[in-house]
């Protein structure tokens, strides 16, 4: 079976460290040795491969802060899991490749020209999985959300899938927990009475059986663990997406189930649902048309209109840590960065600034400090966050790469054109691209480090108080020896990534030209 992760959001409701390239799902804010369930056995090894100096280092932390982002702690407990990469992909936007390559490395990546919600992407991904993967039609594959905060037997149930598609002959298997409480914000499935059921095991497991509900439901201790995961399934007897509040509350009265967000079917029917509607299946051609596919999710497009579905029930630990006041409770300690809090209650902040933050009785606050603003607020308030950050329409200040990240320290506009002013950091033995840019010129001023340049076949050996001019139109590409920082001033016409003109990624092939 396939895997596929579904991560093209881009919202804000993690403002100000989530921005239109740096999604929730990116960002370092998780303790490293949850990458993968406490209980499993194989959680031990999985940390202990982590190189925190190798940027190339799946499921690797960010070296300075040592935690880890949602992204790489569940491509870690799909690893845990027993799910090879050779068959896991990610599905995002062509602006999410390169920070996604420096968190995971070098994985597949079905990219998303733009943004279209998850009917088309799933189309999309399965084109990718038959035709760049080599997958057959008749395999299934499984999405997920990027973000699911869950215990690892909710990794193992995904296992549990493939085996009930093929059994049942459904369209889709999806999977789903039992609320606590109606929430309009999901969709729900009802069982169908006296329907078929049954159960299949999943493969042997040494991790933590839960019986918990939802997503307060604490994790289970290792002593109560079982040795096998059991699934059991069910049909479907009607799906509803995001219902109104008295439906919503009708429907777990029902005995309803909140869909995960994860379903699985055979790779060959979405192959024809993309024929049928854009008259391909490639990936190439499904790319160029993708404007034209239709703007919708997968589960009003498909599911709500289907009356073949199987669901396997989770009943294990599962949260959604997508605003400030969930997440914050999943933080080890009461602040991250250069943060000092005295007599506060209830509060936590997070500085990615180089400056120190304090607070001074504070009684249940969030306050975030980063290079794109800065937040406070009740946390009872921060699901408000979003809809007032998208009134925001400054450009990202901070942003991370496969050789490192950025961060903007100034940008201005002059009577001659632009100027703008950033931090570059680049990765021990990571390089940048082979580019040149048309409407600028670029100053660089080494602050550490070592690094090789190439400038347009010139080879220059930079360390701490180097400085290079370089020309608009000269092509150019850097490779640190150690890790590599420096400032880098853009004067011209044109500021930014708008102006970048690549040529090749890779560096043997940038030394050899």
């Amino acid at each position: 079976m396939y895997i596929c992760l579904l991560s093209g959001g881009s919202g804000k409701r993690l403002w100000p460290l989530s921005n239109s390239l740096r999604s929730k799902q990116y960002i370092k804010i998780l303790e490293p040795e949850k990458i993968a369930d406490k209980g499993a056995e194989s959680s031990a090894s999985l940390h202990d491969s982590v190189d925190p100096k190798n940027p190339e280092s799946k499921y690797a932390p960010d070296a300075v802060s040592s935690y880890c982002s949602m992204l790489q702690r569940v491509w870690g407990q799909l690893g845990a899991a027993g799910f090879g990469e050779d068959k896991r992909l990610l599905t995002a936007g062509q602006g999410q490749r390169e920070i996604i390559q420096s968190q995971l490395g070098n994985v597949k990546i079905a990219v998303e020209p733009d943004r279209r919600d998850t009917f088309p992407a799933v189309l999309l991904s399965c084109a990718y999985a038959h035709e760049v993967m080599g997958a057959d039609p008749d395999e299934a594959i499984c999405f997920l959300p990027v973000d699911p905060y869950a215990e690892q037997l909710y990794f193992q149930t995904l296992a549990s899938l493939e085996g009930v598609l093929q059994e049942t002959g459904a369209d889709v298997v999806l999977m789903g927990v039992r609320p606590e409480k109606p929430e309009s914000k999901f969709g729900y499935f009802v069982p169908e009475t006296g329907a078929e059921t049954g159960s299949r095991d999943t493969r042997p497991t040494d991790s933590a059986v839960s019986t918990a509900h939802a997503a307060s439901a604490p994790a289970v201790s290792r002593e109560n663990r079982g040795t096998t995961a059991q699934s059991s399934y069910f049909r479907i007897a009607r799906y509803v997406e995001k219902p109104a509040p008295d439906a919503a509350a009708q429907l777990v009265a029902d005995g309803a189930l909140v869909n995960c967000g994860v379903f699985c079917m055979k790779i060959g029917s979405m192959l024809d649902l993309a024929r049928s509607l854009a008259g391909t299946a490639s990936y190439e051609a499904l790319y160029r048309c993708y404007d034209r596919l239709p703007k919708i999710s997968f589960d009003y497009q498909v599911l709500e209109h289907s009356d073949n579905l199987c669901a396997v029930p989770y009943s294990g630990m599962w949260k959604d840590l997508g605003t400030w006041d969930a997440l914050s409770g999943e933080m080890a300690l009461p602040s991250l960065g250069d943060c000092a809090l005295r007599d506060c209650h209830g509060t936590n902040a997070v500085n990615e600034l180089e400056i120190p933050l304090l607070a001074v009785g504070c009684e249940d606050l969030m306050i975030v400090a980063s290079y794109d603003g800065i937040l406070v607020a009740p946390k009872d308030r921060c699901p408000e966050i979003k809809s007032i950050a998208d009134t925001i329409s400054t450009p990202p200040r901070y942003e991370e790469r496969r050789w490192g990240t950025l961060k903007t320290l100034e940008s201005a506009e002059t009577p001659d054109g632009f100027t703008l002013l950033r931090k570059i950091r680049i990765f021990d033995r990571a390089s940048s691209s082979y580019h040149y840019h048309n409407d600028r010129i670029e100053i660089m001023t080494v602050l550490s480090g070592q690094a090789e340049m190439i400038l347009d076949g010139a080879h220059l050996l930079l360390s701490q108080g180097s400085s290079v001019t370089i020309p608009s139109g000269k092509k150019h590409a850097i490779r640190a020896s150690r890790d590599f920082e420096y400032l880098e001033t853009h004067i011209g016409r044109s500021i930014g990534d708008e102006d970048i003109h690549r040529i090749t990624f890779d560096w043997n092939e940038i030394a050899g030209a």
